[in-house]
């Protein structure tokens, strides 16, 4: 009736009303009883109480399985990716997926990563769907972690953890660069040729090359394609590391000279070997290079202006980093060879010994002539000596030389020859004692011992009975 309200209503639930029940429709499960109302008596009414029905509805759910693990790149290149499942159910909207800093997601593990990506809902659900997860290229040198988070749908919002994950510098190198030859110096300072560039940068940058570059051998020796490091450039950025360059060059050997090279004279050996002398020229200060000389005469026979080709070596602690220029239009002596004659003393002979050889020898091996003193004493024939009278003789043994040897210096030796006629009786006593006086006809050797003998002179004959 009009002014008559009812400002409450008793309602009671037979089923479907509490946390616990599941979502569905309960048909008359809300009984509504006792209408009251501060201008409305129930008393005056005929009031039907209806019973209603209850539909439950399940709350927007975002499921989430699996865990990431740590992730590792280097600067300019992508990680493997890690990856979770997602599905939602009684949403109200589209579910939102979104990367921490440093990382990038994908619904595709080959493709399609970003920072964050969409997932939509038919009829208030989201299919299971799996979630690729990656540290990005682009992704700045350091470490990384934090949560993916799905949110949406009016579901409360669920992270995925994903662990300390790491991006290392990207290695570089330098390019463009050559080693530059250089001549011994004792140094391992080296010297390069080109513009440097580096190669290797990524994710489209650009960068000139800086620094204060040295370059250095690892020895100063002689060498060819000798390695070259250089050090002393700069890193571009700290998203890369830097590896020294290397290139390649030669050290040469310094070319030594010996301007006074002279030959020295030498005596006929039956060999061309030469001695040169000089003084080497061209030694850096501090090395040891010393060089014998040695060279080949035209010819082994003694001459004067004999033509000498140099094959002269270096020797000494830093000989190898040397090279000798040979000296040229050298020539020298080779002079006779001095020889000497052994010709042994001969004995004494009787007159009436046979003839008898000499025998002498040449240090030149070449044949030792003979000749005689008096040829009426004894005289000679090639070396064989015939006894002719008694007398003293002489023999020279010479050795005229040749092409390569000079004449030996003369070798004499002299011997006797005794017999009748070697001594003259001058006098005679034969008083007893007997005395009688000789003379010499020839000369006879000091140490010659005579022994006289008589049987009794009896003025015109020798007795038989005084003895000797």
């Amino acid at each position: 009736v009009t002014g008559d309200g009812i400002d409450s209503v008793t309602i009671s639930y037979t089923s479907g009303a509490d946390s616990s029940a599941t979502a569905g429709s309960y048909v008359g499960a809300v009984v509504p009883s006792v209408a009251t109302g501060t201008s409305f008596a129930a008393s005056n009414y005929s009031i039907s109480y209806v019973a209603g029905d209850l539909t439950v509805t399940a709350s927007p759910a975002i499921s989430v399985i699996g865990t990431l693990s740590s992730r590792s790149a280097s600067y300019g290149t992508a990680s493997t990716a890690a990856s979770f499942s997602v599905s939602g159910g009684f949403l109200s909207g589209d579910l939102s997926v979104s990367a921490p800093s440093g990382f990038e997601i994908s619904t595709s593990s080959g493709s399609g990563y970003g920072s964050s990506l969409n997932l939509g809902a038919t009829s208030g659900a989201v299919s299971s769907t799996t979630i690729y997860v990656r540290l990005a290229a682009t992704t700045a040198a350091g470490t990384y972690s934090g949560n993916v988070s799905v949110s949406g749908g009016g579901a409360t919002t669920q992270n995925v953890a994903i662990g300390s994950s790491t991006v290392a510098p990207k290695a570089l190198t330098i390019t463009g660069l050559s080693g530059v030859n250089k001549e011994y110096d004792r140094t391992t300072t080296a010297s390069t040729s080109g513009t440097a560039s580096f190669s290797g940068l990524v994710n489209g940058e650009s960068f000139s090359v800086t620094g204060t570059p040295t370059a250095t051998f690892a020895n100063a020796n002689v060498g060819t394609s000798k390695v070259v490091t250089i050090t002393g450039y700069s890193t571009p950025s700290a998203n890369y590391s830097l590896t020294d360059p290397t290139v390649s060059a030669d050290i040469t050997a310094v070319s030594l000279t010996i301007p006074d090279a002279a030959v020295t004279a030498k005596n006929y050996d039956g060999t061309t070997a030469a001695t040169i002398t000089g003084t080497l020229t061209g030694v850096i200060s501090g090395d040891t290079v010393t060089f014998t000389g040695t060279g080949t005469f035209a010819t082994a026979a003694p001459g004067t202006g004999i033509v000498v080709t140099a094959a002269c070596t270096l020797g000494g602690a830093q000989a190898g980093n040397y090279s000798l220029t040979q000296p040229t239009g050298l020539s020298g002596t080779i002079n006779k060879t001095s020889q000497t004659i052994t010709f042994g003393a001969l004995a004494n002979k009787n007159l009436g010994d046979a003839a008898f050889n000499l025998t002498a020898t040449a240090t030149s091996g070449l044949s030792v002539s003979f000749s005689s003193s008096d040829s009426s004493v004894a005289s000679i024939a090639g070396n064989t000596v015939t006894i002719l009278k008694a007398g003293k003789v002489t023999i020279t043994a010479t050795q005229a030389g040749n092409d390569n040897y000079a004449a030996a210096t003369p070798v004499q030796q002299s011997f006797f020859i005794l017999g009748s006629g070697s001594i003259l009786f001058t006098g005679i006593n034969t008083t007893n004692p007997d005395q009688f006086s000789f003379v010499a006809m020839h000369d006879l050797p000091g140490s010659l011992a005579i022994t006289f003998t008589d049987n009794a002179w009896s003025g015109s004959a020798l007795g038989t009975s005084e003895g000797n």
